[in-house]
């Protein structure tokens, strides 16, 4: 389709070429003109006159290319999806119980008895002469200086009132001394009083010498033989139990579950374009060549140079570049 239109479209431009370039060797006035003034005699015609051209506008007919709308037939391949049903093979997998043999290898504690060569450690006892620091324990005198507090006081006899002499006195303050010379009557009533042994303490610090045995400690190197115990080895054959381990292969049948896959038909759904033929109407633009009336300038009219520019606007392929003097 497109390759048609393309054609249509170079025939219709070289048409046009071909119809403009005769209109304009015809003098521009799609007539078939010849260059000639406006007013004159066209070429190969005879001269214009006041009887033949009145002053004033003419028509004539002019052959015009135009392109047209026209629908035609035409067949057409489309696809279109379409679903379908198919089957196909498909598989699941299931588990299917299957006994099988293996080998399988144990091992067993075998205990048995075997000669073996030890070394026994036998104690033997020995004398050794050693040297050894002997505690040796001594009482020595030590002098040292002890003070003390000694009291070096003495005896003395003092008058010390009596317990109702104190009462007395106590009473008597309130109205004056009763040991005054001058109050005679507490002379008669005076204190009574006791001798009493007093001790008069006078307190001396004194050093005294004093020695004392004190034990003390010294160690003195003796020699000495001591008995010792010595480890001597000696070689024994004796028996001994031993556990050893011994593979065993046995065969064994156990049961496991395998899996396999089954196949089976399955229908499932398949989108699939299908190519459909179809007649439909399509439009392209043919060229046709129709006759129109036009009006043309008047030969002998002096005013044609001022219609000569509407006539030119009017006819695009009649354009012409010559004007009356």
């Amino acid at each position: 389709m497109l390759r048609q239109r393309m054609r249509i479209a170079l025939l219709v431009g070289v048409v046009l070429t071909a119809f403009g370039g005769s209109l304009w060797a015809n003098g521009g006035h799609g007539g078939g003109g010849c260059g000639a003034p406006c007013g004159a005699a066209p070429c190969g015609a005879a001269p214009y006159t006041a009887e033949a051209a009145p002053c004033g506008p003419t028509t004539r007919t002019v052959y015009v290319t135009e392109w047209v709308a026209e629908n035609y037939e035409t067949t057409r391949t489309s696809y279109r999806h379409d679903w379908r049903e198919e089957k196909y093979t498909a598989y699941r997998q299931i588990c299917v119980p299957e006994t099988r043999t293996r080998t399988v290898t144990c091992y067993k504690t075998v205990h048995e008895c075997v000669d073996k060569v030890c070394t026994v450690w036998d104690t033997v006892p020995c004398v050794e002469t050693r040297t050894v620091m002997k505690r040796v324990e001594t009482c020595k005198p030590v002098t040292t200086v002890e003070r003390r507090c000694v009291d070096r006081g003495h005896w003395e006899c003092q008058e010390v009132p009596t317990f109702l002499g104190n009462l007395h006195s106590r009473s008597s303050k309130k109205g004056g001394d009763c040991c005054d010379p001058c109050n005679s009557f507490c002379q008669q009533q005076c204190v009574k009083t006791r001798t009493k042994k007093v001790w008069v303490s006078c307190k001396v610090w004194e050093e005294h010498c004093c020695t004392k045995m004190v034990k003390s400690c010294e160690y003195v190197p003796q020699t000495c033989q001591v008995t010792v115990c010595k480890k001597v080895p000696r070689q024994v054959c004796q028996k001994v139990c031993v556990a050893r381990c011994v593979p065993e292969c046995r065969q064994e049948t156990y049961c496991c579950n395998v899996t396999k896959c089954v196949p089976y038909e399955a229908c499932r759904r398949v989108c699939v374009c299908v190519p459909v033929c179809e007649k439909v109407t399509c439009c392209r633009m043919v060229p046709r060549c129709v006759a129109k009336q036009v009006t043309d300038c008047a030969p002998s009219c002096n005013t044609c140079c001022e219609h000569s520019d509407s006539c030119h606007k009017r006819f695009r392929f009649a354009r012409h570049s010559k004007c009356c003097n």
